[in-house]
């Protein structure tokens, strides 16, 4: 998984500055699963926490 090859805008390194939520090896349709969180007015500890229990 890259995570500090590049440094320009819009590269990983950027991206995880700028607060991405890493999905890791999950596919798109897990991660979207995941994503609900989000609506639920869940913390961003609590989904950030949920994207790691499940890499």
């Amino acid at each position: 998984m890259l995570s500090g090859t590049y440094a320009f805008k819009g590269s990983e390194s950027d991206l995880l500055a700028r607060g991405l939520i890493n999905g890791g090896t999950l596919d798109s349709y897990k991660a979207r699963l995941l994503l609900t969180c989000l609506r639920t007015g869940a913390d961003l500890t609590v989904i950030t926490d949920a994207f790691e229990v499940r890499r």
